[in-house]
C-alpha cells in the first residue's frame, strides 16, 4: 500500500479536525472507510473502541492502530503523526510569534482568551454532564463529587478570597487540595481491588484516605507525610502485583502472528522516534539541561498515560502535573496555551504537551531549544498513548468484555469529571486575575463568564449551533467585554 497516500489521508484528517478528539472519528472514517475503502465499518469500529478504552488522545491512537492494520510498522507512525502534526505545528508557530507581535497582540489574545475560556468551561461541563448521565447516575455523581472535594478544595477557597477581596491564603491552607495524578492513581488501585475482591475492605479505604491526606496541602513538606506516601505506594504496588499474579495467564493472544509482528514493529517505531531525536539533540549540542529535560519527558509520559476522557480530561491532568508543580505558570497555561490549543485543529493533548515543551525550553535556553523540546514532548506524548493502544489491540478480542475493563472505563471517567470541575474553578480564578491586570475587578469577569457558559448551553441545545461559530463568537465577546469595562 502506498505510504504517501496513507500519510496524506491522515494529514488531511488532522488539518480539518476541529472540535476535539471525538469529532475526528467520523472524519477519519470518511477518509479510510467511505472514500478509500481501506477497511470495513466493523474493522474501523474495533479501532474506535480500542481508542476509547485506553488513556490518551483518541485521534492519535486511531491513526496508530488503523495505520498498523493497513501496513504495520512505519505506517502506524505515519498515521499518528499525520493526525497531530498540523495543529501542533500551528500551535508552536503562534506561541513563537508572540515576541514579534508585541505586547498589544499578546494583550488582545489574553482578552480573547477569557472569552474562549467561556467556551472551554462549557465543553468541560457538558462533558461532565454527559458522562455522569451515561450510566449509574447516583454512583457517578458521588464519585465525581468526592474527586472534586479532594482536588478542588483549594480552588474553592481561592474563589471565595477573590470575591471577598481577601489576600491569598487569608482562609488558611487547604487540608487536601490534592493534584490530579495521586487522585487518579488511587482511583485505579481502588477499582482494580474492588473488581478482584467484589468489594472494598477497610484496610484499602484507610490506606487510601491516609495517602490522600499525605498528598494534601496541609502536610506538604512534612517528613512524616513523605514516609506515608512511600509506604502507601509500596502497599498499592504489592496489592496490584498480587492481583496480577492471580490474573496471569488468563488472557490469550487473539490476533494472527503476522499482526503480532506488525504491532511489535509499530511499538518499536513509536518508542524509538523520541529516543532518536533525543540522541540527535545531545550529539548536536542543542540539549543543555539534560536531566531537567528527562524529568519533563517523564511528566509528559505520565500525564499521557493517565489521561482518560479526551482533551477535556487532559486539561485537568496537565494542570495537576505541570501547573501545580510550577513548571508552567498558571497564567501562561490558561491564558496562552489553552486558548491557542483550542482554537486550532488536532488533538489537544499533543498540542498542549508541545506547547508546554516550547514554553519550558524557550525560558531555559532559546526559541530553537523550545522548538526542539516541543517536538520531543509531542513525540513522547504520542508514543505513550499509541504504544498502550497497540498493546490492547493485540489482546482486544480476549479482554473487550472483561469486567475489569468495563469497570475501569465506567468509574475512572467519573473521577476525571470531578477533577474537571476543579479545572473549571481554576480557569475562573485565573481569568479573574487576568482581568485585574486590565483594570476589571473579579466580580464582573466572573459574572461575564458564568452567564456566558449558561448562554452557551442555551445556544447549543436550543439553536443547535456548532463549536466553531460559538468559539469565534466568544473570542469576539471577550475582546468586546474588555473594551467596555477595562480601565486604561
Amino acid at each position: 500500500m502506498n505510504l504517501l497516500r496513507i500519510w496524506l489521508s491522515f494529514l488531511k484528517s488532522g488539518c480539518v479536525g476541529f472540535g476535539g478528539g471525538s469529532a475526528l472519528i467520523p472524519i477519519v472514517r470518511k477518509e479510510l472507510v467511505a472514500e478509500r475503502q481501506w477497511m470495513s465499518d466493523d474493522e474501523y469500529l474495533k479501532h474506535t473502541l480500542i481508542a476509547n478504552i485506553t488513556p490518551g488522545t483518541l485521534p492519535v491512537k486511531l491513526g496508530a492502530t488503523c495505520g498498523c492494520r493497513l501496513s504495520g510498522g512505519a505506517t502506524s507512525l505515519l498515521g499518528a503523526y499525520g493526525v497531530f502534526l498540523p495543529g501542533t505545528i500551528a500551535t508552536i508557530l503562534v506561541l513563537a510569534s508572540f515576541p514579534l507581535l508585541g505586547q498589544g497582540a499578546i494583550k488582545r489574545l489574553t482578552q480573547a482568551g477569557i472569552g474562549i475560556g467561556v467556551f472551554i468551561i462549557f465543553l468541560l461541563l457538558d462533558y461532565v454532564r454527559e458522562t455522569v448521565l451515561l450510566s449509574r447516575i447516583r454512583a457517578n455523581t458521588v464519585i465525581c463529587l468526592l474527586a472534586f472535594a479532594v482536588t478542588g478544595e483549594g480552588r474553592i477557597r481561592e474563589m471565595i478570597e477573590l470575591l471577598a477581596g481577601l489576600p491569598p491564603k487569608a482562609l488558611g491552607s487547604s487540608v487536601f487540595n490534592v493534584s490530579i495524578l495521586p487522585t487518579i492513581l488511587l482511583a485505579f488501585y481502588l477499582i482494580f481491588h474492588r473488581q478482584l475482591l467484589g468489594r472494598l475492605r477497610f484496610p484499602e479505604m484507610a490506606v487510601g484516605a491516609l495517602y490522600l491526606l499525605a498528598c494534601g496541602e496541609a502536610v506538604r513538606g512534612w517528613p512524616a507525610a513523605s514516609a506515608v506516601r512511600v509506604l502507601a505506594s509500596i502497599y498499592f504496588l504489592s496489592s496490584l502485583f498480587i492481583c496480577w499474579r492471580l490474573r496471569k495467564g488468563t488472557v490469550a493472544r487473539s490476533v494472527s502472528l503476522e499482526m503480532q509482528n506488525a504491532i511489535k514493529k509499530s511499538i518499536f517505531f513509536h518508542v524509538a522516534s523520541p529516543v532518536l531525536l533525543m540522541l540527535v539533540g545531545i550529539i548536536s549540542g542543542i540539549f543543555p539541561p539534560i536531566l531537567e529535560c528527562f524529568s519533563l519527558m517523564g511528566d509528559v509520559f505520565i500525564s499521557s498515560i493517565t489521561s482518560f476522557g479526551g482533551g477535556e480530561g487532559y486539561v485537568a491532568v496537565a494542570d495537576g502535573i505541570f501547573v501545580q508543580s510550577g513548571r508552567v505558570p498558571a497564567e501562561t497555561f490558561y491564558n496562552w496555551i489553552i486558548p491557542v490549543a483550542n482554537a486550532l485543529p488536532g488533538p489537544i493533548l499533543v498540542k498542549i504537551s508541545a506547547a508546554i515543551g516550547f514554553v519550558w525550553g524557550q525560558e531555559r535556553a532559546s526559541p530553537v531549544f523550545g522548538v526542539f523540546v516541543a517536538a520531543l514532548c509531542s513525540m513522547v506524548a504520542s508514543g505513550a498513548c499509541c504504544s498502550l493502544a497497540l498493546i490492547i489491540m493485540n489482546y482486544y478480542e480476549a479482554i473487550k468484555d472483561s469486567p475489569l475493563i468495563l469497570s475501569l472505563k465506567r468509574h475512572i471517567l467519573a473521577v476525571i469529571c470531578g477533577t474537571l470541575l476543579s479545572t473549571c474553578l481554576s480557569m475562573l480564578c485565573e481569568s479573574a486575575r487576568a482581568g485585574g491586570g486590565y483594570g476589571v475587578s473579579p466580580m464582573p469577569v466572573l459574572s461575564f463568564m458564568i452567564m456566558g457558559v449558561c448562554a452557551t448551553f442555551w445556544l447549543r441545545f436550543r439553536l443547535h449551533l456548532t463549536d466553531m461559530p460559538l468559539l469565534a463568537a466568544w473570542m469576539g465577546l471577550g475582546l468586546a467585554f474588555f473594551a467596555l469595562f477595562s480601565r486604561p
